[in-house]
Parts: structure tokens; sequence; C-alpha cells
């Protein structure tokens, strides 16, 4: 009996400890994804990436508001001479004939569709924008509430909301416009 004790202290570790093909099928290990952030004047350098780096590192570049909705009404005034330029966690809006406007934003992606916030920051007074976004290849959907109000949840502006819209399309490396951001003379 003696020569047994070992072997049956031994045999949880043998069955539990075991893996076939059928455990990895049920739990397969989820691949490591890694973004590159790129450092002026010093070597790039790689991080594991959270769901909110690969979705902001994914915004990342120049986008050209191709169509406004603001309060159920197209804007197409505003469309053409309208970019947006992100970068993880700085957007800045470049507007033909003004200087950059520079705000700050944030993802939750805890919630479908995924929101998006913008905050403006000057002496004595913040402004915050809300509302959800929507990313399709190289189009982007944004739909945001008015300064300071709760945060539109849908794609969807009506009269009196005072939600905005906008869509855009990524613009080509090289390809922004020189002109827009820089004040007209």
């Amino acid at each position: 009996m003696s020569c047994l004790h070992p072997f049956v202290a031994l045999l949880p570790l043998a069955v539990f400890g075991a893996t076939d093909e059928s455990d990895t099928a049920l739990h397969p290990e989820e691949p490591r994804q890694f973004i590159t952030i790129e450092r002026p004047g010093l070597p790039p350098v790689q991080l594991p990436a959270s769901d909110e780096l690969v979705a902001r590192d994914a915004l990342a570049g120049t986008w050209q508001v191709t169509s406004v909705e603001y309060e159920g009404r197209p804007r197409p005034d505003l469309a053409g001479n309208l970019q947006m330029r992100f970068s993880r966690g700085r957007l800045e809006l470049l507007q033909r004939g003004r200087r950059p406007t520079v705000v700050a934003y944030d993802l939750d992606l805890r919630t479908y569709p995924p929101r998006f916030s913008w905050v403006l920051r000057r002496p004595g007074r913040t402004m915050q924008q809300a509302g959800v976004y929507w990313l399709d290849g190289d189009t982007l959907m944004l739909c945001v509430s008015s300064v300071n109000a709760r945060g539109a949840t849908e794609f969807l502006t009506q009269p009196g909301d005072g939600r905005t819209m906008f869509i855009l399309q990524r613009v080509p490396i090289g390809d922004t416009m020189a002109t827009v951001g820089k004040p007209a003379r």
C-alpha cells in the first residue's frame, strides 16, 4: 500500500495539469497587441496595448470633415474648411482662416456605441462636448452635444437639441491642406 500512496497523490496533477487540444479550443490565448510610439529624436518604443490605446492609435492622423449636421440641418459651409488632427489624447481642430484649437479628448469603450468627449480649458472656463463616435476604416463619425450639456448617445441631430454630427474621411499622409489652420491674410 505504501507504493501506491505517491501515485495517488500525483494523480490530480496528471489529470488536471495536462492540456489537450479541446482545452485550448475552449480557452484560446488572446494574441498580445503592441503599439509603437514614435518619439522625436529618440528611438521608437513598443508598448503592450490596451483596448483604449489601440482605439486612440486607430484615430491618430488627420481627418477631413466631409459633412456637418447641426441641430438637424446640413452645414456644408463648415465641412470643406475643417480638419481634425488626432494624436493620442490630443485633438487639433483646424479651420481655414483661424488658428488651430487644441483640445484634450477622451474615449470610453465600455459603451455601445463608444463614447467620445473633448475638453477645452481656458482661464476661468472649461468647455466640454461629449457624445459618441464610430470608426469604419477610413471613415469616422462623431456626434457631440452642445457645450457643457449632457452627451449625445446616438448619431442623430434634431432642431433645438444643440448637437453636431461630423462625418470625416482620413487624409493620406502628406495630403493635408496647407491653408487649413493658418490665419487669412
